[in-house]
């Protein structure tokens, strides 16, 4: 808790509703239009504990904000969400309110054992995206220690589905994390789009797994790995399909070439994705 007079402003905007607590809100707001780094841990507990949701509300404005407009702000607004949710992840986490993106990555970077509370395949989606638009460092650093620390599940079903696609984050989290799909019909395709040829040649090295699956892979499969094969020089043992036509439409399914859909989900956006258990 912070201590003198914006100490004293942060309780009151945490003690109830009416005209007090909004004014206390108001005055965080206000100060922390041209410089936010002094009041950033109080507005973050403001937004995350605030009874009155307008209060709530008004606190994430700033924050929002100051996230945008200051950008060499950012750093320190990253640094005291952090400190506010690794003391008060409990009581954050237990509230409910739908938080701002960053303020949920923060909460996953420092408690990764709170990952299994939210929906996994959206939250694969959510880092993925966010690593597929520019953002800082420390954010960009904070996805991908989370994608490599994703329980077993859809989300590590998603991470491995978008690398046998070509996502460049997703094929470097689920080779550093050693992720596998469960489906084992997946994994020699898996191995081989992924170019993890120890691995694949001794699950695989006459190339007869691939054979006996091709019927249960998309035409994305097919042409995903003709393309690895003519990159790297393997020996593709099944044939590509004809190619589509050029009008026909992406499918919007997990096993698909395009990515994702998320990109640019990063900063203050709404978290977008179901939390469990809370």
């Amino acid at each position: 808790m912070a201590t003198g007079l914006v100490g004293w402003v942060e309780r009151r905007a945490l003690r109830g509703s009416g005209r007090l607590a909004a004014f206390a809100a108001g005055y965080l707001y206000r100060r922390s239009r041209y410089r936010a780094s002094p009041y950033v841990e109080s507005l973050v507990r403001v937004m995350c504990q605030a009874p009155d949701e307008r209060v709530a509300g008004r606190a994430r404005s700033a924050l929002e904000q100051a996230w945008h407009n200051q950008p060499l702000s950012r750093e320190r607004i990253w640094n005291g969400i952090r400190n506010v949710v690794r003391a008060e992840a409990e009581r954050n986490r237990r509230n409910g309110r739908d938080l701002p993106w960053v303020v949920i990555l923060a909460l996953l970077d420092v408690r990764p054992d709170l990952v299994h509370h939210y929906n996994q395949q959206e939250l694969a989606q959510k880092l993925l995206g966010t690593l597929a638009g520019p953002e800082p460092l420390h954010v960009v650093d904070a996805c991908r220690r989370i994608l490599r620390g994703l329980p077993s599940g859809a989300g590590r079903e998603l991470v491995c589905e978008q690398a046998i696609a070509g996502d460049a984050e997703a094929l470097a989290a689920a080779v550093d994390a050693e992720y596998v799909p469960v489906e084992p019909t997946r994994v020699p395709l898996f191995l081989f789009c992924t170019e993890q040829w120890d691995r694949y040649d001794r699950l695989d090295p006459a190339g007869r797994e691939l054979r006996k699956h091709r019927h249960g892979y998309t035409d994305a499969d097919w042409h995903r790995l003709d393309e690895v094969a003519d990159r790297t020089g393997r020996a593709c043992p099944t044939p590509p399909r004809p190619r589509p036509p050029a009008t026909s439409q992406p499918s919007t399914s997990a096993r698909t070439t395009g990515g994702t859909g998320t990109s640019g989900s990063g900063g203050f956006s709404t978290g977008g994705f179901t939390v469990h258990g809370v």
